[in-house]
């Protein structure tokens, strides 16, 4: 099965750093370009963008120039065929929809950019919930918005209108970061939203999370996969276990 997140917030508010406990079975799709925060259980950090072409030397073949579209349909088609890698992290959407729609503009005129950055967003979901047995993280960048009756509407970043609002349902869940100052006045704790706490819209399946007391939780991804495999009987391949029913 495939289970798609999506990790939505400010800047410094703890998304990347909730990386820091998954191992060597992990890939990060960089797009920011950037090192990690945290010193590396053997994830692999592999930059992302598009990709020049090499051209033909001492008899090998050349590869042609890629944009990142291409490049990340193929990537993602050797991730599928993979065994080792159990999670895919997208950092972020936010920087590939920015290429993405720098592309759009670069080759395309008037409503064709849009037309093909849209389709690129759409395929970019779709190739992802491919990935069978892989957990699929995409971290990305938040949005406030006021709607007519002046309430605060927060909402993944995107550019564009036609997926205005609409990202977050390409996802199982949506885990919202932030960070909020220790009782003792020392420091501050970084959290995941796990659900509506009336401003931010977390969202995860019913009782995977106890509503009283796991609204906030700590920005750990490797607990969150654990909770995953619990929640959803995966196996050690994340299969799900099979279950007899009986009458």
């Amino acid at each position: 099965m495939n289970l798609l997140t999506m990790i939505v917030g400010n800047p410094s508010t703890g998304k990347t750093t909730s990386l820091r406990n998954l191992d060597d079975k992990t890939i990060i799709l960089n797009y920011e370009k950037k090192e990690l925060p945290f010193f590396s259980k053997g994830v692999v950090n592999f930059p992302m963008g598009p990709k020049d072409a090499i051209l033909p030397k001492d008899g090998k073949r050349g590869v042609p120039a890629m944009s990142v579209k291409e490049y990340t349909s193929m990537i993602i088609d050797k991730l599928r065929g993979s065994e080792k890698i159990k999670n895919v992290i997208i950092d972020s959407f936010s920087a590939f929809t920015d290429m993405l729609l720098a592309e759009c503009k670069a080759k395309y005129k008037g409503f064709d950019v849009f037309n093909h950055y849209n389709s690129g967003v759409y395929e970019f979901f779709q190739q992802l919930k491919s990935l069978e047995n892989k957990f699929v993280f995409v971290i990305s960048h938040v949005e406030y918005l006021t709607d007519a009756d002046g309430n605060t509407v927060v909402r993944t970043k995107i550019k564009g209108r036609e997926w205005e609002g609409l990202v977050e349902k390409e996802a199982t869940c949506v885990l919202y970061s932030r960070y909020v100052k220790n009782e003792a006045g020392q420091g501050v704790k970084y959290q995941f939203v796990t659900n509506s706490d009336g401003y931010l819209p977390g969202k995860t399946p019913m009782d995977m999370f106890i509503q009283n007391k796991e609204l906030y939780i700590e920005n750990d991804l490797h607990v969150v996969i654990e909770r995953y495999k619990d929640y959803y009987r995966l196996d050690s391949e994340l299969k799900k276990v099979n279950q007899e029913v009986t009458v």
